[in-house]
């Protein structure tokens, strides 16, 4: 009786023993777990549950090269660009979405004779997900002046030297996506968004992919006659209609200095794919089209962030390169752009609306 005493005792604490083991191992897979989704709060630190509100002022540039591929008649190229002063625009935040919108500020009056006018718009949406930072981003041109029109003609009037086409414009719809292989240690989006900030220095290895639709159109043809004779398949293509699809790897650095500075860097290696087909005056569309190229994209940024306030001077841009008919066209967009805002406490009927919503029915 006494030994079937003691192997009952040695069975209820042999398996009060494993009991308590499972729970321990449990306890540490979750802490585990845990470590592997969230990023390291000695590098980074989160501030997405705090609603972010900020202003901004851009002095944005967008630019369109028409080349000839003769290198010998390159003083026939064209040099298109907007007569565009500085934007303001505000930034708001909120979880992992990330909401922009700006506006041109009026233009010198003076300068509407000599460089035309020109209007634009520009709306972005970004949405952060731990390794990912996704950006749709919707841009309109109109209004450009020919920046190289005093190469190849000088009969034009020194009040209006430039070659001005109030019909051109471009239209650009892409989404970005870029996946930092270092989310946990690395914020690509720190000095972008402000919804986090960069506590030590660090790199990361980044992947970049963009698929975007671009049209750039005209009431006529792009090149005057004045360019034909380096232009002659080209000369009479009035529009372009681009999807472009393009991706590669790059690198991305922030480096923190007097605990609350930074200047962030970040540097690509695109390759671009190119669907396109033509208009030309005579408004016959061609087949569609393909070819591709390689480029370089990047951006850096200075600023000061800490837990309530921030601001930032960042400078960035992006390429898209298409080849036509013995032509080669280049749309650059850039922009340096100052950035001044605050984080605060959510307002209350902001989190619960996301919760019974976004939380809800998304999960995010």
């Amino acid at each position: 009786m006494l030994n079937l005493i003691r192997i009952v005792a040695s069975l209820f604490l042999f398996m009060n023993s494993c009991l308590a083991f499972s729970q321990g191992k449990s306890i540490s897979i979750n802490q585990d777990n845990k470590n592997r989704t969230c990023k390291d709060s000695l590098y980074i630190k989160d501030y997405s549950e705090q609603f972010m509100f900020g202003v901004y002022t851009s002095a944005p540039t967008l630019q369109e090269r028409i080349t000839t591929t003769d290198s010998k008649l390159g003083k026939y190229n064209s040099d298109f660009k907007g007569n565009l002063t500085s934007t303001f625009g505000f930034n708001v935040g909120y979880k992992v979405l990330g909401f922009s919108y700006g506006f041109k500020l009026p233009v010198n009056p003076n300068s509407i004779d000599s460089l035309g006018k020109s209007s634009y718009a520009v709306l972005g949406l970004k949405i952060r997900k731990k390794a990912l930072t996704l950006s749709l981003d919707y841009r309109r041109y109109q209004g450009f002046y020919d920046a190289s029109t005093t190469n190849f003609n000088k009969s034009l009037p020194d009040s209006t030297p430039f070659n001005i086409r109030p019909d051109m414009a471009v239209k650009s719809y892409s989404a970005t996506g870029i996946w930092n292989f270092s989310w946990k240690r690395y914020s690509f989006s720190a000095p972008i968004t402000y919804c986090d900030r960069q506590v030590k220095t660090r790199f990361g290895f980044l992947l970049k992919t963009d698929l975007s639709y671009l049209r750039l159109s005209s009431d006529s043809s792009f090149i005057s006659s004045s360019q034909r004779v380096a232009f002659a398949d080209f000369g009479n293509v009035k529009a372009i209609d681009a999807i472009v699809f393009k991706t590669g790897p790059g690198i991305g650095m922030n480096l923190v200095f007097f605990k609350r500075m930074y200047f962030s860097l970040n540097l690509f290696v695109m390759h671009n794919n190119v669907l396109y087909r033509y208009t030309d005056d005579a408004n016959k569309m061609s087949v569609w089209r393909y070819n591709s190229n390689y480029f370089l994209e990047g951006g850096a940024g200075l600023g000061y962030s800490s837990k309530h306030f921030y601001v930032g001077l960042r400078a960035g841009g992006e390429n898209n390169v298409v080849s036509v008919k013995g032509a080669r066209i280049q749309t650059t967009f850039g922009t340096v752009c100052l950035d001044l805002g605050f984080r605060m406490k959510a307002p209350k009927i902001l989190s619960k609306t996301w919760e019974k919503t976004l939380t809800r029915y998304i999960g995010i």
